[in-house]
């Protein structure tokens, strides 16, 4: 398990090539920024601790570190923030980056595959994976990602500064921590750690379902079927909101007790001082117990923001490796087999012989051996009930999938063995579903060949018997 993550971070990076080390660079910032961040606190302390001596002995002009230390202060949270800010930028470019290396791999992909994948897979689902999943990890290394090497970073200096002081209020400090921890290993561990692909899962689902449910209202409408036609639709919107929501419930005591535990620090930390101011004696003693008192007042918010940063990282990290396990889905997805000694048709004759397919994925043929020959020139109708196989034969033509047994021919070659652009200039598609591009009706036409003149589209809608709709008067 530990093998798959490391893998898919290392995935993670690889799309960002040569940006990856922006990325180190930017943790790295991110590190030192937040150790920088630490350090006011100590001087904001240092001058509390000046003047309260300095008032203890009566006489305010004995505070003359003060100004240094606020000084001190003011340059160390500048230079935080300045060295925080250089950090993002590095990461932000490396983000954009691996996004942009995800979503171009994704789609130059995609192209190269047969088109029956997209018959199987629906462009709202292919679109959720490519984009939003891609959006995913941009989010998750340009911001998360620094901020869980700072936050991991941080315990170091903050066990180091805690027992810098008094180890016993120090220990105040780290009980209520390691028990933010058990609850946050509730809320991200255990059964939780396989909530984000499911939930991404039921997020692609309604994605595809609405995108399919709008593409068909005007088909819906005609037939007078809008309320079945929504039931998918909103089947696929409960679901998602079955995980969405059981997710929030199942955390809920979890994070209730994260966040009581974090910002209760003082339910421990002021017994304890107290305890300790009952046993000391002398001024001096008292002014020390006080002062560390003070100081981890003062640090117990920065603890308190390490394992809030600690969450929120934690949830966009599993968010990131499911994103980019499933853009691996896609690339995992083999192209036709292109023939190695690719051979030339002799005419149009289409031949099925014996042939079986089954869809990817089901056990049941939609063909089983069949056979049929169309002549070169004559018209052949395939004639049956809905789901009887026609579009199925219809689509292992142009190779929109490969047969499981039998072959289908084109003049005399199987269809295997023709290279891939020789046989889509061997078969003309018209779907079942139209698709325009938004642009005239002359572009639209001449999409496949952008250089064909107006006389040659012209010439083309009416072979494809469009005279009879002044398509000239429409074609600019």
């Amino acid at each position: 398990m530990e093998k798959q993550k490391n893998g898919e971070l290392s995935r993670m990076f690889g799309y960002a090539g040569k940006f990856h080390v922006l990325t180190v660079l930017g943790c790295v910032l991110s590190g030192i920024s937040t150790i920088l961040s630490m350090l006011p606190f100590v001087c904001i302390w240092l001058v509390i601790r000046d003047l309260i001596q300095a008032f203890a002995a009566g006489d305010i002009s004995l505070a003359t570190g003060s100004a240094h230390y606020a000084w001190m202060a003011v340059v160390f949270a500048a230079a935080s923030i300045l060295i925080y800010f250089i950090a993002l930028n590095c990461t932000h470019l490396a983000a954009f980056r691996t996004a942009t290396n995800m979503r171009k791999s994704a789609i130059h992909h995609i192209v190269t595959l047969p088109l029956g994948y997209f018959s199987q897979n629906a462009s709202g689902r292919l679109r959720n994976i490519i984009d939003d999943n891609a959006g995913l990890t941009e989010g998750f290394l340009a911001h998360q990602l620094p901020d869980l090497t700072g936050a991991a970073v941080m315990p170091v200096a903050v066990i180091i500064l805690i027992f810098l002081f008094d180890w016993r209020l120090g220990i105040c400090c780290l009980i209520p921590m390691g028990i933010s921890v058990i609850f946050l290993k509730q809320m991200m561990g255990g059964d939780n750690a396989q909530f984000m692909g499911k939930y991404m899962t039921a997020l692609e689902t309604m994605n595809k379902e609405a995108v399919e449910y709008i593409r068909g209202i005007p088909v819906v409408k005609v037939f007078q079927q809008t309320i079945y036609s929504f039931k998918n639709f909103h089947a696929a919107i409960e679901e998602y909101e079955k995980f969405a929501s059981g997710y929030a419930l199942k955390c809920r005591i979890p994070l209730t007790g994260f966040t009581v535990t974090l910002n209760g620090t003082f339910v421990l930390l002021i017994p304890v001082a107290m305890f300790i101011l009952s046993g000391v004696s002398g001024q001096a003693a008292y002014e020390n117990v006080v002062l560390d008192f003070l100081f981890y007042s003062l640090f117990t918010p920065v603890c308190a923001t390490m394992m809030n940063r600690i969450m929120f990282a934690s949830e966009q990290l599993m968010a990131a490796k499911s994103a980019v396990s499933r853009v691996d889905e896609i690339l995992q997805e083999k192209p036709l087999k292109e023939p190695e000694h690719p051979l030339i048709p002799a005419d149009a004759s289409i031949v099925f012989s014996d042939v079986s397919f089954a869809y990817p994925g089901t056990k049941e043929k939609a063909l089983d051996h069949i056979s049929f020959e169309v002549p070169t020139g004559k018209t052949v109708a395939l004639v049956g009930a809905s789901g009887s196989g026609k579009s199925t034969a219809a689509s292992l033509i142009p190779r929109f999938y490969d047969v499981q047994s039998g072959s289908v021919t084109i003049g005399g070659v199987d269809v295997r063995n023709i290279e891939k652009q020789e046989l889509m200039k061997r078969v003309a598609f018209v779907f079942q579903n139209t698709c325009l591009f938004k642009d005239t009706l002359l572009n639209n036409i001449k999409a496949a060949r952008p250089d064909a003149t107006r006389e040659e589209v012209l010439k083309a809608a009416d072979e494809a018997q469009c005279k009879g709709c002044s398509c000239g008067e429409y074609l600019l």
